[in-house]
């Protein structure tokens, strides 16, 4: 939660050598759990817990169920079934069935126990509350806005990556940016995408058949994936037409909400040139996340 700015950011501080969120573990997991035991009410700090975990469940089911409706056209590296598509969506049988029940059953919480019941409500009241004044005071922005906090520079940084997205080409520099993605994504739980751009120039449409250009992008996709397979990485991906190379590699970080993009990019040894390609320094300029570029030291 403090990772998307709904805490505050020291909540997600991790600690140097564990690599935990040490704070609030302490805090919640700590200080807040043994306030509540405090008094010996056992029977009591079940019903809560039956509150909280029934609602946390019903919520989590409607949100997968959601983001079917919402989203249903983005790719997905798995699908839990059985499904049930209708008017293009396919709904997840599971989550209906499991918010239905889950939600059942918080009801019978809520109505049989009016000690959770006003505890339990009492608590979301004031999480609302303080989300509220934290999200309007602190972070300035709006409620329902998503946004990710700055990632973090120092000793935790090994954990912030979840979603890296590398641009592929024929050649042995994009190989090996696959290859620090795939090392990445192996060391920190990440999901790769690959995509390769086909710059289709300006006199013909953006669906003409360009069958040189294509075979390429499908040689530099298979390369990836084959690396994936090295390292046991699942590696999603991805042909994309356009007239600029570098703005659909931002816009396809946007889209997927990436936080890391790994190239490689032959370096120029050239003097008053620059040094990187000018796809390479558009996306270092317009880069929604961050950029990590594996140059080599000389081109032939």
């Amino acid at each position: 939660m403090a990772t998307y700015r709904q805490l505050p950011e020291r909540f997600r501080r991790l600690h140097p050598t564990f690599k935990t969120p040490w704070l609030s573990l302490v805090v919640f997991a700590g200080f807040a759990a043994i306030a509540v035991l405090l008094p010996g009410k056992v029977s009591f700090l079940g019903d809560l817990y039956a509150f909280g975990a029934m609602l946390s469940f019903t919520i989590a089911h409607a949100s997968v169920i959601a983001l079917r409706s919402l989203q249903r056209d983005e790719e997905l590296r798995f699908r839990a079934w059985p499904n049930l598509r209708v008017r293009g969506v396919e709904w997840p049988l599971f989550a209906l069935f499991g918010a239905f029940g889950t939600g059942a059953a918080w009801i019978v919480v809520v109505v049989q126990k009016p000690d959770a019941r006003w505890t339990g409500l009492g608590w979301i009241a004031v999480g609302l509350v303080s989300y509220s004044v934290y999200r309007r005071y602190v972070v300035r922005l709006p409620l329902r806005e998503t946004v990710r906090a700055p990632v973090v520079i120092g000793p935790a940084i090994a954990l912030e990556y979840r979603s890296i997205l590398v641009p592929v080409k024929p050649g042995r520099t994009s190989q090996e940016a696959v290859d620090v993605a795939c090392r990445l994504a192996t060391d920190r739980g990440a999901s790769i995408a690959a995509v390769a751009v086909i710059e289709v120039p300006l006199e013909l449409a953006l669906d003409s058949r360009l069958a040189e250009e294509e075979a390429k992008a499908d040689e530099a996709l298979d390369n990836a994936r084959a690396i994936g397979e090295l390292y046991g990485v699942d590696v999603l991906s991805r042909v994309v037409r356009a007239r600029s190379a570098g703005r659909a590699i931002v816009d396809e970080a946007e889209r997927r909400g990436t936080e890391i993009i790994v190239m490689g990019a032959p370096r120029r040894d050239r003097p008053r040139r620059a040094i990187f390609s000018d796809t390479v320094d558009f996306v270092l300029k317009h880069a929604p996340c961050r950029v990590m570029v594996g140059a080599e030291r000389k081109v032939a």
